[in-house]
């Protein structure tokens, strides 16, 4: 490898790590190795590998690493009505963070009133891989305390549309791929964070959105206990929803215990009766 190639590994590195991640290089010697020159990107606090494969064709080379680095940035959505001054602090919050942000002012909303601000951001691919990113200033103790990272990120967010013309809002992170929207309020304590941080696998069955439960000590679909199932006769809680068209302009929706969900999904017509 020549002095550029070694600059540009470095830059890549810290690249990588200010996204959360770590940059490794094969190990082979052999130039007719399959890896030989390779490398993968691997997660420090799991030791997953989230790109590139050793011992194989997919290694990485450098052009795939700075792509892989450098893909789409994360999307974020003001309200249509939020000033530029807005966008621009928020902006400048991610970019602090260390992650690429594509702020717009996209939601339209019609009201007399004035209604809260909002910031939803949409994390591109999973949203493990934001959570990484946020939590870059994390340092050496990004495997323990990685989620003082999102915990500053949230923070600065709400700070950073104090100035804002409309009243106090909220942000949120939604989750493409599951459908799931997280409510991050502004005076969530650290276990809340330290738990989010945590969850491999997000789900709300019943609602689509999480919310720290203060009384719980967790993070609990907004609905959760708040609706019995309604199929026929049946006294236990809702824990799922079930979605029928019966014609392109009609949805029902319904909200069942595990069970009746399961006797709906094998075919079971009582609920859309």
């Amino acid at each position: 490898m020549d002095g550029t190639e070694k600059v540009r590994e470095a830059r890549l590195r810290r690249m990588a790590q200010r996204q959360g991640f770590q940059l490794e290089k094969s190990r082979r010697r052999d130039p007719l190795a399959v890896d030989f020159g390779g490398y993968v990107i691997v997660d420090p606090a799991s030791g997953q590998v989230v790109a590139g494969e050793l011992d194989s064709p997919r290694a990485l080379m450098l052009d795939e690493v700075e792509n892989w680095l450098g893909r789409s940035p994360v999307e974020v959505i003001l309200e249509s009505e939020s000033a530029d001054a807005d966008r621009l602090a928020v902006a400048e919050v991610f970019e602090s963070a260390g992650i690429r942000a594509d702020v717009q002012g996209a939601y339209i909303r019609r009201s007399a009133d004035i209604l809260p601000w909002l910031i939803e951001i949409v994390a591109a691919g999973a949203v493990t891989k934001f959570l990484w990113a946020a939590a870059a200033g994390a340092g050496d103790e990004a495997g323990r305390d990685a989620w003082q990272g999102l915990k500053r990120l949230i923070t600065s967010l709400h700070e950073a549309r104090k100035a804002s013309r409309a009243p106090q809002g909220g942000v949120t992170i939604r989750d493409p791929e599951s459908g799931v929207v997280i409510q991050l309020g502004s005076d969530l304590p650290d276990e809340a964070y330290r738990l989010l941080y945590e969850i491999e696998t997000f789900s709300a069955p019943l609602s689509g959105i999480l919310r720290w439960d203060s009384k719980a000590q967790d993070w609990k679909d907004v609905f959760a206990g708040e609706y019995r199932c309604m199929y026929p006769g049946c006294l236990a809680d809702a824990t799922q929803s079930r979605v029928h068209r019966p014609s392109p302009k009609v949805m029902l929706s319904r909200l069942l215990c595990d069970d009746h969900a399961a006797a709906v999904d094998s075919g079971d017509p009582t609920p859309w009766e």
